[in-house]
């Protein structure tokens, strides 16, 4: 777009060199045409946005740029009797359809053509009928391209327009989804201990002392959710990489739970630029398994290491609690690979003596890679 607007002074400057080189014209036109590029060059400039206009003064730019052009048209009709003077007029038509409000390019085109035929006129009677026709012919032509050419470009801004609504229609949802299923949840579980912890208060004041514990720990993890959401709704440009991103979780889960958490982190995984949703994903894997390594493994240390290797993206996540008795995978383990798989990536789940080890391994891309 930026190419369009600015090949219009290129044009001014082609047809005026041209029409100057047919018949000299007077020094005072030769002055007033080299001002109409310049003036030209800086509302170019102005209208893609390099010199600090308001948009509102867009239209009366345009409205200038149109009577400039027609008075200089009119100077050179004066003058040259087969210039192609119509030729003037193509850009700024073309102009009028992708920076003008759309209810103001039919005003502008009927202008465009009544000023140029009034401003060709002195040309116009020179020339024979069939000359004439020529010129109106091509006008008419060039006109109608510009016009077609600028419908042509609005109706791709409108379409690039409706992808990026839908783009940001499905994040709401994939954000509205996280928050279903992890604060939704967590919430639900906590109003469920809450309402344990009613009826035993009175009776058993240590088991409603323990469903009050496990209420501070569901809503804890609700809160850190909400957090997570907050983040992925951040501008690209302030999201974190992914390495950082695992160790504030590493260093908030440690603080909230108790347990030893380390993240050794490989030089190559700190090079890769920021993806939000790699990082919303792997972050939501990591806290899977630092769950499970918590809660049901009743672990004390956790080790994970985020690396690469070739053209993949490997975390490993590593615990010192009860191994497993089987691997059927539960709502975690399924959530972890339901995540590897959304990034094009597997998971696998190793038993050890004294522990669980997660792998999730997930491509990177070319661009990342070269």
């Amino acid at each position: 777009m930026r190419l369009l607007y600015l090949s219009r002074p290129v044009v001014f400057g082609i047809i005026a060199l041209y029409i100057s080189l047919r018949e000299p014209l007077p020094r005072p036109l030769a002055v007033a045409f080299a001002a109409g590029g310049l003036l030209l060059v800086c509302t170019s400039v102005a209208i893609v946005g390099w010199l600090p206009v308001p948009g509102h003064w867009r239209p009366p730019i345009l409205w200038g740029e149109l009577l400039v052009v027609a008075g200089l048209n009119f100077g050179a009709a004066s003058h040259v009797s087969r210039g192609l003077s119509e030729l003037l007029f193509g850009p700024l038509a073309t102009s009028a359809f992708l920076a003008l409000d759309r209810s103001w390019t039919s005003t502008y085109l009927a202008a465009l053509v009544g000023l140029w035929v009034a401003s060709t006129g002195p040309a116009l009677v020179r020339l024979t009928a069939v000359e004439a026709s020529l010129h109106l012919a091509l006008f008419g032509c060039f006109i109608f391209f510009c016009a077609n050419a600028g419908h042509s470009i609005r109706g791709f801004q409108d379409w690039a327009e409706r992808q990026q609504e839908v783009a940001v229609l499905r994040e709401r949802q994939r954000i509205a989804h996280e928050i279903h299923d992890s604060v939704a949840h967590a919430l639900t579980l906590a109003l469920v201990q809450l309402q344990i912890a009613r009826r035993l208060l009175a009776r058993d004041p240590a088991e409603a002392a323990s469903a009050l514990d496990r209420c501070v720990e569901l809503t804890r993890s609700a809160l850190q959710d909400t957090r997570y959401a907050v983040r992925a709704l951040q501008p690209r440009g302030q999201m974190l990489p992914d390495w950082e991103v695992l160790s504030r979780l590493a260093r908030e889960f440690g603080a909230m739970s108790g347990v030893q958490v380390e993240l050794l982190v490989d030089p190559a995984s700190q090079q890769l630029p920021p993806d939000p949703v790699r990082s919303a994903n792997l972050c939501r894997i990591f806290q899977e398994a630092l769950t499970n390594a918590h809660r049901h493994g009743q672990a004390r240390r956790v080790w994970a290491r985020l690396s690469v290797a070739g053209s993949r993206l490997v975390l490993t996540v590593t615990n010192d609690g009860r191994p497993p008795a089987s691997l059927v995978p539960g709502v975690g383990m399924q959530s972890i690979v339901k995540r590897a798989m959304a990034l094009g990536g597997t998971a696998s789940f190793q038993p050890l003596p004294d522990g669980l080890q997660v792998t999730v391994t997930i491509p990177l891309p070319q661009e990342v890679i070269s």
